[in-house]
């Protein structure tokens, strides 16, 4: 069995961290979707990301699958 440490540092290990100053100039480029992983209450409580595509994070790994119904274009890629 893979603790939740070990898979939390491989998918780690394929990110790119950006500062928030570089993503604040990527909110206008329709090539880079935002994802707000902010559950309901938080969203109520302080307000949406203006674009941003808003998941639970429980139904993450169904909407990051291309092979699922929940998959949006948006996150489908292939736009550079």
């Amino acid at each position: 069995m893979i603790s939740s440490k070990e898979l939390v540092a491989e998918a780690n290990g394929r990110l790119t961290t950006i500062p928030v100053d570089r993503a604040l100039g990527m909110v206008d480029d329709f090539r880079t979707p935002f994802v707000d992983l902010r559950d309901s209450v938080e969203l109520v409580r302080d307000g949406r990301i203006p674009g941003a595509l808003h998941l639970t994070r429980g139904m993450l790994e169904f909407v990051l699958d291309p092979a699922t119904p929940y998959h949006p274009p948006v996150l489908a890629g292939g736009i550079a």
